[in-house]
């Protein structure tokens, strides 16, 4: 039914459909990184999305580059 629903949807409608999947999917993923670590700061948090989601080269690299800005402290 639901892919139906979808194959008959203007792609203006398909693309504010995957809009809104991706908005919730990104909310979801970050809740879930804030209720597994309430000790963190927002920036901590941040940089431990990335580590789960890109690796933990990348998360390094954020990281350094928060910690040059000031907005984190190592």
């Amino acid at each position: 039914m639901q892919i139906e629903l979808f194959r008959r949807a203007t792609p203006q409608q398909r693309c504010k459909l995957a809009r809104s999947l991706s908005v919730g999917t990104l909310a979801l993923a970050h809740r879930a990184i804030e209720r597994a670590y309430p000790e963190l700061s927002p920036w901590a948090r941040r940089v431990k999305f990335v580590e789960v989601h890109y690796g933990a080269e990348l998360a390094r690299r954020f990281e350094r580059w928060l910690v040059e800005r000031g907005l984190l402290t190592p």
